[in-house]
């Protein structure tokens, strides 16, 4: 069986659907994280091939934003993902724009989390 995403384009045959992340899929697990993110003064959201495709190979991409003011420090939010996933964030910077990024893994799973403020 073939998956594609919402503009046509075949996911392909090399990638098993278990690895593949859906809308759908996503939802469920944002709809999970944002409570605890909420009681700590943060909101999340999808983004990426996941949100613009429907489907994603790759990862899942998740904002976390602070709810009502700007702030530099993401410990906090990046505690809760910890303890809700039950392992660590592994932080990447990437060298062409300095951002930084944490990659998990959530049900055999990758997952991207974006800090922003």
């Amino acid at each position: 069986m073939s998956l594609y995403t919402q503009s046509g384009k075949e996911i392909g045959q090399t990638f098993a659907k278990e690895k593949c992340w859906s809308l759908s899929q996503a939802l469920v697990f944002i709809s999970k994280l944002e409570p605890i993110l909420r009681q700590h003064g943060f909101h999340s959201g999808i983004t990426g091939g996941c949100l613009y495709e429907g489907w994603s190979t790759k990862d899942l991409d998740i904002i976390i934003y602070p709810r009502k003011k700007a702030v530099d420090d993401f410990s906090k939010a990046q505690a809760c993902i910890e303890e809700f996933l039950q392992h660590k964030l592994y932080l990447h910077r990437f060298k062409y724009d300095g951002k930084v990024v944490c990659q998990a893994e959530y049900e055999g799973k990758r997952i991207d989390f974006f800090f922003m403020s």
